[in-house]
């Protein structure tokens, strides 16, 4: 019973992961213009998780399957980068300041962004479960 019991709440936990819906918050604040100063901040992330920065020209929606770890839906349409953002801290936070250069931008450019955690659980009586934990999708204008 005590393993039944154990399963059903690493189940639980995992889909909190893998849910549609929005498992952290993305927020963004400051200047876009030329050499302004702009914060990137997840928060309500899993703890000390990898977390990973998507950048797009559009939203939209896309699917990449990642093998045996399931399956990372994104609130962006394709082409975007992504980039190692870093670990969130003991509280699932993690927050970024990027100096924009001051150098003149001809006309202003938008752009999507979005953060994934890699939320890894270790079962006691199994092997560990992997599921991601993604965030909102802000816009960010620059120039």
């Amino acid at each position: 019973m005590l393993k039944f019991v154990t399963a059903a709440l690493a189940a639980l936990a995992l889909s909190s992961f893998a849910s549609a819906q929005s498992c952290s918050d993305l927020s963004i604040s400051g200047s876009g213009a030329s050499g302004g100063t702009v914060t990137v901040g997840v928060s309500g992330a899993p703890v000390n998780a990898p977390t990973f920065l998507f950048i797009g020209q559009q939203t939209g929606s896309t699917s990449i399957a990642v093998g045996p770890f399931g399956t990372l839906d994104l609130g962006l349409a394709a082409p975007f980068g992504v980039f190692a953002f870093g670990s969130t801290d003991l509280t699932g936070n993690l927050s970024l300041s990027v100096q924009i250069p001051n150098v003149p931008i001809p006309q202003p450019v938008t752009v999507f962004l979005q953060a994934t955690s890699l939320g890894i659980r270790i079962n006691r009586n199994g092997p560990p479960t992997v599921g991601f934990c993604t965030s909102d999708v802000e816009s960010l204008t620059l120039g």
